[in-house]
This record gives structure tokens, C-alpha cells and sequence, in this order.
């Protein structure tokens, strides 16, 4: 297991016991260690997200469509924060950006979808 790996299952377990701020500064250490894949920057943004810290779960899913624009799920997942955030016109962009990139992609296609109907067009 890797130094990553090792830290990421350790905010892993933090959250599962209920350790809330010491899950929140792990998942943060593991973002700033360079070089993540764009995999585990999602699951330190969901993680994030879940605990409560969508400040910080936004730049997660940000830093992943920055160090990887070229990402489909990197984009799918900024716009699937925003759709939980209710940030429509924010999620409508960052998957029209995946549908670019991986257009026969059903989910981010569906995603999209259901995007556009809450803002009802």
C-alpha cells in the first residue's frame, strides 16, 4: 500500500468512527500530496462533502478538472457537486464539458438531462 493509499484509508476510517475534524485535516493532507488520480480526488471531494466541508470538497473536485481537464468523470463529478448544491447553471457547464469529451457517455448524457430540466428547459 502506498503512502496515499495508507493516508486515504486512514481519513476513511477516521470518518467511519465519527472523528468528523481529524477525517476532515486527513482527506485534506491527501489533497495536497501531488500527483493524485483524478479517482481519489473524487472520493476526498464525496468524503468531504459528506462530513459537512463543502468548501473543501468543491476545491477537491476542482483541483481533479485542474490537473486533469481532459477528465470526463473529473467534470461529471464537479457537476454532480454542483447538482447536490443546487448550483444548476454551474452543473449545466461542467457536464456539457464532459459530454465533450466522452460524448457517448449514458450517465453524464442522463446527468445533463436532469440538469436541464431543473432549470427547466
Amino acid at each position: 500500500m502506498t503512502n496515499t493509499q495508507q493516508a486515504l484509508h486512514e481519513a476513511q476510517q477516521h470518518q467511519q468512527a465519527g472523528r468528523l475534524p481529524e477525517a476532515r485535516r486527513a482527506f485534506l493532507d491527501v489533497l495536497k500530496a501531488p500527483s493524485q488520480p483524478p479517482i481519489v480526488l473524487a472520493q476526498i471531494g464525496l468524503s468531504l462533502f459528506r462530513l459537512g466541508y463543502p468548501a473543501d470538497a468543491e476545491r477537491a473536485f476542482q483541483t481533479a478538472v485542474s490537473l486533469f481537464p481532459d477528465d470526463s468523470a473529473a467534470h461529471h463529478n464537479l457537476g454532480s457537486f454542483y447538482s447536490m448544491r443546487h448550483q444548476h447553471v454551474r452543473a449545466e457547464l461542467s457536464y456539457r464539458r464532459a459530454t465533450v469529451l466522452d460524448p457517448d457517455d449514458p450517465d453524464t448524457r442522463c446527468a445533463l438531462g436532469t440538469c436541464l430540466s431543473s432549470q427547466g428547459h
